[in-house]
């Protein structure tokens, strides 16, 4: 059996911004099929709908996908910790250093 490599981030992003959207994007799609025959929104062409849905797609993927993979590469221990604080919070962490406490329930 062969593997699919996967990126989890790219997956996830993509799923959570369809879950995000999806009321919105159905929404917009029923109003410009089914709307009322007088309304500005039922005489746009259907390739119209889709150029903003894709938008409104593709700004919830990129927010989306940065929060995935920022919980994803620190789950994976590639976080650096630059990235995860500003320069107060290392600078504190250096003089009170804190032990690093485990994201699984009841490990420290």
């Amino acid at each position: 059996m062969a593997f699919v490599p996967v990126n989890i981030s790219k997956s996830l992003g993509h799923l959570d911004a369809y879950d995000n959207n999806k009321h919105i994007i159905t929404t917009l799609r029923l109003c410009n099929r089914r709307g009322n025959k007088d309304a500005a929104i039922t005489k746009l062409p259907t390739e119209l709908i889709d150029m903003i849905t894709e938008e409104l797609e593709l700004d919830a993927y990129s927010e989306s996908f940065e929060q995935w993979d920022k919980g994803f590469t620190c789950f994976e221990g590639r976080c650096e910790r630059q990235t995860e604080f500003g320069s107060a919070e290392i600078r504190q962490s250096l003089v009170n250093p804190v032990p690093p406490t485990c994201i699984v329930a009841g490990h420290t």
